[in-house]
């Protein structure tokens, strides 16, 4: 697309003002229009992206399968262990001495 030349030095303020707003105006068309083509061709590709939906267990509750027996309080094995656990371990303590 050819840009027109125009010479803004001779032109009056409201002028400027009319073009400026064309201006703004035009920019929000094409801008919108190639909003609609981005999003029609990501359409077009979503059947070959990996999109899931994540893990199945994603947020499901879990057996505790360790107690910290001077407490009571439980951990599942996932994740970090919580402080209690490593203290014990580090006092000489296995784990599996913590099973339920």
């Amino acid at each position: 697309m050819a840009a027109k030349a125009v010479s803004l030095d001779g032109m009056k303020i409201e002028e400027l003002m009319s073009l400026q707003g064309d201006i703004e105006s035009r920019i929000k068309k094409m801008a919108k229009a190639r909003q609609t083509a981005l999003k029609a061709e990501m359409e077009s590709l979503e059947p070959y992206l990996k999109v899931g939906k994540g893990s199945r267990t994603a947020g499901s509750k879990v057996e505790p399968k360790y107690k910290d027996p001077e407490t009571g309080q439980t951990w599942s094995g996932r994740g970090r262990p919580p402080t209690w656990v490593l203290a014990f371990e580090q006092k000489g303590g296995k784990r599996d001495d913590l099973l339920i």
